[in-house]
């Protein structure tokens, strides 16, 4: 891979993160959703509605980190260590 495909390629993956994370930030902090469905009696592998949605968003950002992380490592964006930085 050049370089200009490389760089294009690290501006792409923080492009799409950053819109990842601050979709998930929106959905976190925007009660609308979550007041609708806090009286909700629905049960999702037996865990009431409101709960499973903190337990999705947190599944959520942790399998973005996940992703983001072996991204960078993949492009060499994490020094390895004993290199110098």
């Amino acid at each position: 891979m050049n370089n200009r495909n490389y760089k294009k390629s690290i501006q792409i993956k923080n492009i799409f993160f950053s819109l990842y994370f601050l979709l998930l930030l929106i959905i976190t902090v925007t009660p609308n959703f979550y007041i609708g469905i806090s009286g909700s009696p629905w049960l999702i592998l037996g865990i009431p509605l409101s709960l499973f949605y903190w337990f999705a968003i947190a599944v959520m950002l942790m399998f973005g980190l996940s992703v983001m992380y072996l991204l960078e490592d993949h492009f060499g964006e994490i020094p390895r260590e004993g290199e110098d930085q």
